[in-house]
């Protein structure tokens, strides 16, 4: 996908939010770390949000690597209010140097509870397919072969919830981990 962006002109914005999120020993890796080139059209978002559960300190930040892409960047955020706060940066910087080893309790958790998720719908809900993600606390469910009517709301509906187009869970679900 990277490749086909650089080859129309199109810059690169890469949400790798749930980077630490990853099982089975499996790494993430970075899209800016695909080639000098693809580095050079993409801002990486990045958070200890997800990984370390601080989402309320509203803390985030942008990796631009191309000096031109930066100023850019922040050029267009010129007169926007930033909402960091002092205590959000520092849980954002303990989470970041402290936090190894409860990353790595918290991996091995969310790991069986994928694991057991996978093991329950494999045995206890038929027609139902689940592929195991590399990463992440989010699990996507495949529910094509129960030959449901499309549950996506009319444009006149206000859902509370919706679900996605099918797509191949195969070899999109987790795939920033390797």
């Amino acid at each position: 996908m990277a490749t086909a962006c650089l080859d129309q002109g199109a810059l690169i914005i890469s949400d790798e939010i749930h980077a630490e999120l990853c099982f089975d020993g499996r790494r993430h890796i970075p899209t800016a770390s695909l080639s000098p080139e693809i580095a050079r059209r993409t801002i990486t978002l990045m958070s200890a949000s997800k990984a370390y559960n601080i989402a309320g300190m509203k803390t985030c930040f942008a990796i631009i690597q191309d000096p031109a892409t930066r100023l850019a960047f922040n050029n267009a955020r010129a007169g926007m209010v930033d909402s960091v706060s002092p205590l959000g940066l520092e849980a954002t910087l303990a989470a970041l140097t402290h936090g190894g080893p409860w990353l790595q309790a918290l991996l091995g958790y969310l790991q069986a509870n994928r694991d057991y998720l996978l093991h329950a719908v494999q045995t206890r809900l038929p027609g139902i397919r689940m592929h195991a993600p590399q990463g992440t606390y989010l699990a996507w469910l495949d529910c094509s072969a129960l030959g449901l009517d499309d549950p996506t709301p009319s444009s006149s509906s206000k859902p509370r919830s919706a679900s996605a187009p099918a797509w191949n869970s195969e070899t999109t679900a987790g795939s920033s981990c390797a």
